[in-house]
């Protein structure tokens, strides 16, 4: 019979003879111990812990990345931030796992800022955050990043510091916010034209009778018209 004080005593030598009274169940049980300790981690209030925050596009699973930050108190907002937005349902794991990414890039940038605590998120640190994103590149091309990418950084930080100032109730300055026109412009979508030959295959009447939506027919005729 195994002993252990807790699952955190489990060594090497301690996994071989558990291994060995599971037999085929081996992964199963590992896996059930893993998460186990995972959980009491979590519990202790462990933000070195590496967590699940659900499924990515194409059914893989997304984990977090919030360890990565060195700063504990910083690690520990963001760590409270994920959860929040996984709790209240504001989004996608997706789309919360690549704005966690993004403030582990704003950490490490904070670490050679000076900030310490919630209450060096000034305006100026948002601004002078605003000047860095602006020459992000793109890995590929090695041109500036556009204007979507980089806003992406700047309304994740800015969403970071609301939560933190209103959720958390932490002592964030009242200025800490950008002002209308200072994020990232996005150019003006150009108007895109029909092909010939996609118009054409609109006129005709039984490619028409499959839109379903009157409204939507009657809208395409009109268009076709006029032009």
């Amino acid at each position: 019979e195994t002993r252990v004080e807790t699952l955190f005593d489990l060594s090497e030598e301690r996994s071989r003879q558990v291994e060995l009274l599971c037999g085929g169940l081996w992964s199963s049980a590992q896996a059930l111990l893993n998460q186990t300790i995972t959980e009491v981690r979590i519990a202790q209030g462990d933000d070195g812990v590496r967590i699940r925050l659900g499924e990515r596009r194409g059914g893989t699973s997304r984990y977090s990345r919030h360890q990565e930050i060195a700063q504990p108190w910083l690690r520990h907002l963001v760590a409270r931030w994920v959860q929040f937005r996984l709790n209240t349902e504001a989004a996608s794991a997706q789309y919360v796992g690549q704005q966690e990414a993004m403030l582990v890039e704003f950490a490490a940038w904070c670490s050679g800022e000076g900030v310490s605590s919630p209450a060096d998120f000034t305006r100026e640190l948002l601004v002078a955050w605003l000047g860095y994103v602006r020459n992000f590149k793109n890995d590929r091309s090695g041109e500036l990043a556009s204007a979507v990418h980089r806003g992406k950084f700047i309304s994740a930080v800015e969403q970071f510091i609301n939560v933190v100032r209103v959720e958390f109730d932490q002592r964030v300055p009242g200025n800490a916010r950008y002002l209308n026109g200072e994020k990232p412009k996005r150019p003006v979508s150009q108007p895109r034209f029909l092909e010939p030959h996609v118009i054409e295959t609109l006129r005709q009447p039984h490619n028409l009778a499959l839109i379903a939506e009157p409204a939507h027919r009657l809208a395409i005729t009109i268009m076709m018209q006029v032009g």
